[in-house]
């Protein structure tokens, strides 16, 4: 009979044999597993403080040590196999626990094997004294105490990435000595290793080599560091999120937290700015960055030209990088930067016969990935463009001179701090500086320095113009190597934008007084970065210049003040800022002074010579004598001015402080007058005549010789003015006063306002309240006292009268209802028609 195997005991079958595979593999895998099992501890635990010591009388222990009392430890008297019921008792005396006498087996951590011992834990006991006594063989006594414990971070908060990664935790604590056992919930002890380890492999050498860090236990998931620190921690890598840091002290009871919060952060990169600049020129390129220290530029393309550069560490959010288009070199803007170029690289593809970049819109492209091969980047983040310009040209050559001491040449530090003065005329000896003015292109002055006239083909040429009847005039250009020329703006902090060039007056050209020589300064096209020899000239500037003799001369004077700062002034061809000296001296027979004084030549080739001549006698004569204060090998002669004679000194004017004030009523009305006086008031110490004098209405009105005592005032009426002669209107005035020492003045405006204006509303006013009040009193009194007829006479003969004399009283004027106040006429009106209608009847 044919067994035939149905489709599920064939799947049966073969579900066996897989599993029976699977669980030999999986056992295999185990045993694997097993053998290769990560190691548990890092490091030397003998590194870690364990809280075990030996415990002897007047021992000081901290909460949560052990001390264990031995038979050698002080306080036992000879063996503790002798003692009975071992007790604790606390400073006072009182019964706190019984203690045992154990014998120490092998695995024993302090205790070596069969050792006799009592241990006594601190972990429940206070700060206080306590002893360890069977009252006849054991009496130790002992202290407790206890510290604290401090962890804080420094930074509330860090990114897992980048540059915000790092902070400090601090551990502080009043014990020294300490090991401390940090740990945190959701971080193994990999995590605390990346955080405070060196940042190399986790293993035992490396931990033990580590500083600060004693042990890491992997069962544990804690990390042990050493003694009272403020410890560096990277949280680079560590998964988002809050973590509480619990710190313990492996010996006590001490214990504290720190909390931190780690966040992920998003990179982002983008170009700040980026500067256009001409051909030569250093452009500044500022990067932002978002949670990021690295970034990568590359400038142009692989197939075109391409530069690229990576730059590093970089701390806060931008960065200036310099881009030089004359070498194509990239640098940080700021030298006290911490951060770093690396992956700088060209393609070396420029083929314009020079390093030089030339002008285009250059494309730049920012992130993160740099690809050196090909210039590319593997994250784009952001896309700018450098516009390089054609190369300006130079603009005028002009020259300068400094002074001979001044030790201009080759040396920009004495010309920055020396008096430079534009010029074509020298004197013999003064520094010479020839300036090639907007020359730009720093980028070449930084990446040549002194070699730039050489590497730009620069030449300096010096001619004499004649030389005697044969005419055998020299000539001197740098070129030939025969003119002592020197550049001084040879790097960016010397340089403006302007190259500097100082001859040597004392070099191979004989710079002669009465002498005049052509200058000219060419640029080779063939030679320069910047200019192209098939279409731009040799660039060519060409001018004069003429040297003289070192003089100096007096003005022509008689006399001087006896006076300090008595002035005298004189004319010289020397550089100005050079230093004169000089002296006024009077002989024996006559006054018998000398006074020393220096002076400095003037931008416009003068001297002022100051002297203290006060409390000379004046009448007497003396010299003058002025010489340059240089060292030069032929200075000017000195200057000599003889016979000048001593005058007195002038008197000072005296010091004067007059004050007017102008004093008048304002306003008046056009039936008014008031007088417009000046208050002349005198602050200074010495009495004063003065002439007074007012405008007023294209009138003037004057006194003259008003005497004002020191420090006091004097009032001077100078007119009366008459409101009917005026019209209603504002009215300027101005007073002033005046001598040879005095010039005050004092500005009004007087206001003059219509009287019969000013009469009708106040007689109205004054009528109709006086009228109404008198003749509403008395008709109604009248009224009531005699009828309606006599009320009628009565009202209507008071309310007249006191209508009329109340307003004529405030008014002058009446303005009201003739004869009655209102209420007064509605009054006798009422009792006329009552009075009708009685007779009617």
């Amino acid at each position: 009979m044919t067994d035939n195997a149905t489709i599920r005991e064939k799947g049966r079958a073969v579900v066996l044999a897989a599993l029976m595979v699977f669980s030999v593999v999986a056992m295999s895998a185990a045993f694997a597993g097993g053998a290769a099992a990560a190691q548990d501890s890092y490091g030397d635990d003998g590194d870690v403080n364990d809280g075990n010591t030996q415990l002897n009388n007047s021992d000081r222990l901290f909460q949560g040590q052990v001390g264990y009392v031995l038979n050698d430890s002080v306080g036992v008297s000879t063996d503790l196999s002798n003692a009975s019921t071992v007790e604790l008792h606390d400073e006072d005396g009182n019964w706190v626990r019984d203690l045992d006498v154990k014998k120490a087996g092998a695995d024993h951590d302090f205790v070596a094997e069969d050792e006799l011992y009592i241990e006594v834990s601190t972990e429940i006991l206070d700060g206080s004294s306590y002893n360890v006594t069977d009252e006849d063989e054991v009496n130790v006594q002992f202290d407790v105490s206890t510290h604290t414990l401090t962890s804080e971070f420094t930074d509330d908060s860090v990114t897992n990435a980048n540059s915000g990664t790092s902070t400090e935790l601090s551990i502080d604590s009043e014990r020294s000595g300490i090991t401390t056992e940090v740990s945190a919930e959701g971080l193994d002890h990999k995590d605390l290793w990346s955080i405070f380890g060196d940042g190399s492999t986790l293993d035992d050498g490396n931990v033990t080599a580590a500083e600060g860090v004693a042990y890491v236990d992997a069962e544990e998931d804690s990390i042990v560091l050493e003694g009272r620190e403020d410890f560096n921690a990277d949280f680079d890598g560590i998964e988002a999120g809050e973590y509480e840091f619990t710190a313990s002290v492996t010996d006590t009871t001490a214990e504290d937290t720190a909390t931190i919060q780690v966040s992920e952060i998003d990179e982002d990169y983008y170009f700040s700015n980026v500067e256009s600049v001409s051909e030569g020129e250093i452009a500044e390129i500022t990067l932002g960055l978002e949670g990021a220290d690295t970034a990568s530029v590359v400038l142009g393309e692989d197939d075109t030209f391409a530069a690229a550069v990576t730059v590093n560490d970089v701390s806060g959010d931008e960065i200036t990088l310099e881009y030089n288009t004359y070498n194509n070199e990239w640098d940080i803007a700021d030298d006290d930067s911490d951060a770093y170029l690396t992956n700088e690289k060209t393609n070396d593809a420029l083929d314009n016969g020079n390093d030089s970049l030339p002008a285009w819109n250059w494309d730049l492209t920012l992130g993160q990935g740099l690809d050196t091969q090909n210039f590319t980047l593997n994250e784009e983040h952001d896309r700018d463009v450098l516009t390089v310009s054609d190369y300006a040209g130079v603009g005028d050559t002009t020259s300068y001179t400094a002074p001979a001491d001044a030790g201009i040449h080759g040396d920009y530090e004495a010309y920055d701090e020396a008096t430079v003065t534009e010029t074509d005329t020298f004197a013999v000896e003064d520094g010479i500086v020839v300036a090639l003015e907007d020359f730009g292109a720093d980028g070449a002055v930084a990446a040549n320095g002194s070699d730039l006239l050489d590497k730009e083909g620069v030449n300096i040429d010096v001619a004499e113009q004649t030389s005697g009847p044969i005419n055998n005039a020299e000539n001197w250009s740098t070129n030939a190597g025969d003119l002592d020329a020197e550049l001084i703006t040879t790097d960016l902090d010397s340089y403006d934008g302007d190259l500097l060039v100082t001859l040597d007056p004392a070099g191979n050209a004989s710079f002669a007084a009465d002498q005049s020589y052509d200058v000219t300064v060419t640029i080779d096209a063939e030679t320069s970065s910047f200019m192209d020899a098939d279409e731009d000239d040799d660039y060519e500037q060409e001018f004069e210049i003429s040297f003289e003799d070192r003089e100096l001369s007096w003005d022509e004077i008689d006399s001087l003040p006896a006076e300090d700062g008595a002035t005298a002034s004189g004319t010289t061809t020397v550089a100005p800022g050079t230093d004169l000296s000089a002296n006024a001296d009077s002989p024996s027979d006559e006054g018998g002074f000398v006074d020393y004084t220096s002076a400095v030549v003037n931008d416009d080739y003068t001297f002022d010579a100051e002297f203290d001549l006060a409390g000379e006698t004046p009448g007497v004569h003396f010299d003058l004598t002025a010489n340059e204060d240089t060292s030069v090998a032929s200075p000017a002669d000195a200057a000599v001015l003889e016979d000048v004679q001593l005058t007195a000194a002038d008197e000072p004017e005296p010091e004067t402080d007059v004050d007017v004030s102008a004093e008048y009523d304002s306003p008046i009305t056009t039936e008014e007058s008031t007088d417009i006086s000046a208050v002349v008031t005198n602050n200074g110490d010495t009495a004063q005549t003065v002439d007074v004098e007012l405008t007023f209405n294209g009138e003037t009105y004057t006194e003259e010789g008003v005497e004002v005592g020191a420090n006091s005032s004097e009032t001077v009426t100078l007119t009366t003015v008459n409101g009917e002669d005026l019209d209603a209107s504002d009215y300027d005035l101005t007073i002033s006063v005046s001598n040879e020492n005095v010039d005050a003045s004092a500005d009004g405006t007087l206001t003059v306002e219509d009287a019969s204006e000013n009469g009708a509303e106040n007689g109205a006013e004054n009528g109709d309240e006086n009228g109404a009040e008198n003749g509403d009193e008395n008709g109604t009194e009248n009224g009531n006292e005699n009828g309606a007829e006599n009320g009628n006479e009565n009202g209507d003969e008071n309310g007249n009268e006191n209508g009329n004399e109340n307003g004529g009283e405030d008014d002058g004027e009446d303005d009201g209802t003739p004869g009655f106040g209102i209420a007064v006429a509605l009054v006798a009106m009422l009792a006329a028609a009552m009075l009708a209608l009685r007779r009617q009847n």
